[in-house]
């Protein structure tokens, strides 16, 4: 039987690799420091006109924002866990800076042009929407390869009403309530990109994912649109918006956060359980979304 995999087209925003210092794992857990205090700067930005602040950081911090918000910065990094284990989380903001979020520059916002181009500007509004939202989040992503893994985030920027702050030093600590089994011998170097960005790898390592059956289904909204992919063995894969757009789906406003992916674990979906408005038996596995020109919009050549 071949494996069905589904991918919901909602949004996930795209980050990029970002500098840490003084990381430390162990079988526990790990702590690291996120320090941007002497790499960014202040620069002053006409936009019709008037003048706003805009922050500049290293080409390694992607620039995020949408619509009516004001423009930020995430950027992404992985840890594995032990399996069956809660992980907790906590960090100390060290090093802040205060800034009244209108006088920032405002997100690029999409607009169709001629011939369904679309392109983004920046807009001056009134109103800011910005989500407010902590300057470090964690989110399990699921199973991929042998690994059991998080997603580990850091908002620079963040917003608070009227108000925003650039956490610019941020001290992290993330720590689990049971323990890896095996202790590496010896540091182990990434093979690939994904490795690149796995904090504690060497756990990894030796440390694999055992497969156990699932005790509960995961139920998947019908009333969302999902795609069915189907694949002959298991591995990475990579979808573009065009493969997508190809198979008839309108991607023209797809925004790249939220894209998810389920695999069928070798259940039947076309059997629904008492609640017809939802497909059953899926269980999330990882991906990465690259946003190749950065304008957090789910593009033919973005995958």
């Amino acid at each position: 039987m071949k494996k069905i995999i589904f991918v919901t087209l909602i949004l996930t925003i795209f980050s990029v690799y970002s500098k840490v210092v003084n990381l430390s794992t162990n079988p526990s857990g790990l702590s690291l420091i996120f320090d941007i205090s002497k790499e960014y700067q202040i620069t002053d930005q006409s936009i019709e006109g008037d003048k706003f602040k805009r922050i500049e950081l290293p080409d390694e911090y992607g620039v995020e924002g949408n619509l009516a918000e004001t423009e930020y910065f995430s950027t992404n990094y992985y840890f594995s866990a032990p399996q069956n284990c809660k992980v907790r989380l906590n960090y100390s903001e060290m090093q802040t800076s205060k800034f009244i979020k209108s006088e920032l520059v405002p997100a690029k916002s999409p607009s169709n042009g001629l011939n369904g181009i679309v392109t983004t500007k920046y807009q001056k509004v009134e109103y800011r929407n910005d989500v407010e939202r902590s300057s470090i989040k964690i989110e399990y992503i699921g199973k991929i390869r042998n690994y059991n893994l998080y997603k580990l985030t850091y908002y620079p920027l963040i917003f608070s009403k009227n108000e925003a702050s650039l956490v610019s030093k941020v001290n992290v600590s993330i720590k689990f309530d049971n323990t890896f089994s095996n202790i590496p011998s010896k540091e182990i170097t990434a093979s690939d990109k994904l490795e690149e960005k796995i904090l504690n790898l060497s756990y990894s390592k030796v440390n694999p994912f055992i497969e156990t059956k699932a005790t509960s289904s995961v139920f998947l909204d019908k009333q969302t649109k999902w795609m069915k992919l189907k694949i002959s063995e298991e591995g990475i894969y990579k979808v573009t918006g065009r493969m997508i757009s190809d198979k008839g789906l309108d991607i023209g406003s797809v925004l790249t956060s939220n894209i998810k992916v389920f695999s069928s674990a070798g259940e039947d979906l076309n059997i629904s359980p008492v609640d017809s408005n939802y497909y059953h038996g899926a269980t999330e596995i990882a991906r990465e979304i690259v946003d190749v020109n950065g304008n957090t919009m789910f593009d033919s050549d973005d995958y």
